[in-house]
């Protein structure tokens, strides 16, 4: 028994074999999975979608059996990328506060990075503790600010009045928050007018 998965070539393009439906498919037809010698999945996408669909119980069952048996390990898991994450925003964004320059990272939760458009956020939805290591180490730093809970609401606040006088984008915001930083009109720490 040969332990090489067979590729070959077909019209120029290399494919390999689903072992449901027996295709020879371009490479491209299967999901990475790291535990094959070639590191992609031995069905196609096609045949593993409907799997899926055929089996949505069967598979729900067995991953709430995972977790029920596995709670320490997944916490740790969980635990050791979180910190992961964190190590990366900290390299591209620094530990402190974009507008009040409160140290961050002190505790679990006390940042958030804020979408500077709606472009960003079209292109990063969510969270970025939801998102993939390999997603935040390709942001661009001018997408994001990296702020404390308090300027954050601070400025979602800003953000909420603005819609209701004129159209204001984050630019604007940032300028009315800089410029009322800059008289001492606010008490930063609390989000709050003095």
């Amino acid at each position: 028994m040969s332990t090489k998965i067979e590729h070959k070539i077909i019209d120029g393009i290399e494919c390999k074999r689903c072992s449901t439906c027996k295709r020879w498919l371009p490479l491209n037809k299967f999901v990475k999975y790291k535990a094959t010698l070639d590191g992609l999945n031995y069905q196609c996408k096609e045949c593993t979608k409907q799997y899926r669909e055929n089996n949505k119980e069967r598979i729900k069952n067995r991953q709430k059996q995972y977790r029920k048996n596995n709670k320490e390990k997944i916490r740790a898991q969980n635990k050791r990328r979180y910190k992961q994450k964190q190590k990366l925003i900290k390299q591209k964004f620094g530990n402190k506060c974009f507008l009040c320059e409160k140290t961050l990272f002190k505790k679990k939760s006390d940042f958030r990075l804020h979408h500077v458009s709606y472009e960003s956020y079209k292109k990063y939805p969510g969270s970025p503790m939801e998102w993939s290591v390999s997603t935040l180490k390709q942001l661009d730093e001018n997408d994001f600010l990296l702020l404390c809970p308090s300027c954050h609401d601070l400025i979602h606040g800003f953000l909420n009045i603005e819609r209701w006088k004129r159209p204001c984008g984050i630019k604007c915001v940032i300028e009315k928050l800089l410029k009322l930083k800059k008289n001492g009109k606010l008490n930063w720490h609390h989000g709050e007018n003095k």
